[in-house]
């Protein structure tokens, strides 16, 4: 479903930059490319930025993170722009065409992908790639529709753990969780089962909520808004420590989760970055880096993060 809209928003998007550059004047198939390229490129450019912008009232005085130089930061926010360009308008909407074929029995525990708000399986295509070259099978789900609420992705979620076992035959599986992907992974633990999860890492996952979930719309979007009913429902059906190891690694500059003290998570192991945006994190290869040691071993040292106390 996400493929679909994403391919038809393109479409759209683009056929409006062609009739406004027509309305222009701009001239010749060349100036017209270049002019939708330049229109296309700026409107994301613009997203990244005001997400910052909107974001910084949110943030906590007393939790900033280390400073970055203004070259590190600004190389995050292209680095960002590129990133939406990439899963938004090829790795999403061709999502059917790159998803794994074949599953089957691995040497190591198989690890399933859980995507966030407005995405689907194509945006892990890079750590997909990354994750199984380290000798794991990988599955990747997709969660519809869109805008539902959370407590409708959680039977979903279900379906693809017991599919990828039996696909395996591994008694477990380990989540790797993007943005409101460890919130619906968060809600199966406390409200279906444990059983053969084995592990799980959240990037990015706002725990407490984002002031930014209040600028959108959608059911998903009201529960993940600071404060929230559902939130605070959450947190009292879950128990002091999870059943199984659990990290949560977030960026300080992340500029979709206000404040990014908002994916600290008690009962979790906890792992700040810097530099790096919210939609880039599966596509950061640090980040990458810093998924497969955990995934080998939950409490590996992690020299490109800050371990935050809950």
């Amino acid at each position: 479903m996400v493929a679909i809209i994403l391919f038809l928003a393109l479409v759209a998007e683009l056929g409006l930059y062609f009739w406004l550059g027509r309305a222009l004047g701009v001239a010749g198939p060349g100036l017209m490319a270049l002019w939708c390229l330049a229109c296309f490129i700026t409107l994301r450019a613009f997203f990244a930025t005001l997400t910052r912008l909107v974001g910084r009232p949110y943030r906590d005085p007393a939790r900033l993170g280390p400073a970055i130089g203004a070259g590190r930061y600004l190389r995050g926010v292209l680095w960002d722009v590129a990133c939406y360009v990439l899963i938004f308008s090829v790795a999403q909407p061709l999502e059917a065409l790159l998803r794994p074929r074949r599953l089957g029995p691995g040497p190591k525990l198989p690890v399933l992908l859980v995507h966030g708000l407005w995405c689907n399986g194509g945006m892990w295509w890079a750590m997909r790639r990354r994750i199984e070259a380290s000798g794991r099978v990988c599955a990747t789900v997709n969660l519809a529709p869109p805008l539902a609420s959370i407590d409708t992705f959680v039977p979903q979620l279900a379906e693809a753990i017991a599919a990828l076992r039996a696909a395996t035959g591994a008694p477990g599986v380990q989540l790797v969780c993007h943005s409101m992907g460890g919130l619906v992974t968060r809600a199966y633990l406390a409200r279906q089962s444990a059983h053969g999860v084995a592990s799980v890492i959240t990037l990015g996952t706002p725990h407490f909520g984002s002031g930014l979930a209040g600028w959108t719309l959608g059911q998903c979007v009201r529960e993940m808004r600071l404060g929230s009913p559902w939130l605070a429902e959450l947190r009292r059906q879950e128990h002091d420590a999870f059943p199984m190891p659990f990290v949560s690694v977030f960026s300080w500059q992340d500029n979709l989760v206000a404040p990014a003290t908002s994916s600290v998570l008690p009962g979790a192991r906890n792992l700040a970055l810097a530099g790096v945006g919210h939609v880039s994190l599966p596509w950061t290869p640090k980040v990458q880096n810093l998924v497969l040691a955990l995934l080998d071993d939950p409490q590996a040292e992690a020299p490109a993060a800050q371990s935050i106390a809950d």
